[in-house]
């Protein structure tokens, strides 16, 4: 199975922002995966939703994709990083390192620290502004699936 660029096996990252509603209160690191999975719902649903709207996807195919993405992340093929206090500060770093060429997204700059975080490379998007910043702050980037 090939998502974004990543095949079965390898390894990448994903991150959610701590935005109100999803937060465990108090604690800055989550404890264990199934909390971790919880944070990341809200993405990865509303990115699907939206294709689906646009009738890019079928339903279906929406529902496939989300369970074969929570398989990877049962299976630890996706990773999930924490986002901490040094996360954010990366984040907010990058945004200023690639203004005003490229008009990043806060949740963008998220997933951009955690791969610099992790250092994990290469970075596997087809995301086009994920891929500018990423030339800007010369991060490795796989290659596009053909």
């Amino acid at each position: 199975m090939e998502a974004h660029g990543v095949s079965r096996g390898e390894k990448c990252a994903v991150t959610k922002s701590p935005v109100r509603g999803d937060r465990i209160s108090g604690q800055r690191e989550l404890p264990s995966a199934a909390s971790r999975l919880r944070l990341l719902i809200p993405q990865p649903t509303a990115d699907a939703v939206g294709k689906e709207r646009v009738g890019a996807i079928k339903a279906e195919q929406r529902q496939r994709a989300w369970a074969a993405f929570r398989h990877h992340v049962e299976e630890e093929t996706i990773g999930l990083v924490p986002v901490s206090e040094a996360t954010l500060k990366k984040a907010n770093h990058i945004l200023e390192q690639c203004h005003p060429s490229v008009a990043l997204r806060s949740l963008d700059a998220l997933h951009l620290a955690a791969c610099d975080q992790t250092q994990d490379w290469p970075l596997c998007t087809t995301d086009a502004r994920m891929r500018q910043a990423s030339e800007v702050l010369r991060f490795t980037l796989a290659a596009l699936p053909s």
